[in-house]
């Protein structure tokens, strides 16, 4: 590769795993080393977080990186020794090498206090999201005990649910069963009612057949005393 700096030798090494660090790597995860580095600046983090054009992360780490290109092999080194502190298995991956840990570009950049002061300010920051997690960890507990506490009053409504659907059913065939007997009861009254009807007609009718009875009785005796008298009548004239 004759021409090439030595500056673009070593970003040149860096284009097959592009996509893989774009892809994986969270910028705010690093940009403190680096800027600790002095191979970005605060106005490189301005436009990094707050550039509306770059909303997304995997656009963050494409700019990321065009920066860091153009620092040469400062900025490679130093973006390395980045991955070497947050993203290990990303290292290996890239340069076949465990992690050392040598820090050599922020040492030469910042010098041992400047080290001490990285790894005093991770510490914090590893600390605070320790306390983030647990935090989360315990929001989680909360909302699962909140959730377990729900399940169990839903599994209570559900049984109460199904003891009144089963009462409801019950009732209701109950009903069906006092309206068969209730219709049952009704045409036995109608029965009741037409022979009642019936008999009260033959009532109505045998009192007319006793009157007429008694009209031809009466009948019979005024013939019978009539024909007495004029019997009498009869002797007498004998």
């Amino acid at each position: 590769m004759e021409g090439l700096s030595e500056d673009d030798l070593c970003w040149l090494q860096l284009d097959d795993f592009r996509m893989l660090l774009i892809k994986t790597i969270d910028p705010s995860k690093i940009t403190p080393y680096l800027r600790q580095c002095q191979v970005i600046s605060a106005e490189d983090e301005e436009q990094l977080f707050n550039d509306p054009t770059l909303i997304l992360k995997r656009r963050k780490v494409g700019a990321l990186l065009d920066i860091l290109q153009r620092t040469g092999v400062k900025g490679y080194t130093a973006f390395l020794e980045s991955l070497e502190l947050d993203y290990p298995n990303l290292y290996s991956r890239i340069t076949g090498k465990e992690p050392n840990k040598t820090f050599s570009i922020l040492i030469d950049t910042a010098g041992e206090s400047g080290l001490t002061q990285f790894l005093m300010s991770e510490l914090t920051r590893l600390q605070r999201a320790l306390q983030d997690e647990r935090r989360r960890r315990q929001q989680a507990c909360s909302v699962a005990k909140e959730q377990e506490v729900w399940s169990c009053q839903q599994q209570l409504k559900d049984r109460e649910l199904r003891k009144l659907t089963e009462r409801v059913q019950k009732i209701r065939e109950e009903r069906e069963q006092l309206n068969e007997e209730v219709k049952q009861l009704r045409d036995h009254n109608y029965s009741l009612m037409a022979d009642i009807n019936t008999l009260n007609q033959d009532k109505s009718n045998a009192l007319l057949a006793n009157r007429d009875l008694q009209i031809e009785v009466e009948r019979l005796k005024h013939t019978v005393q009539r024909a007495e008298n004029q019997t009498r009548m009869l002797r007498r004239r004998t």
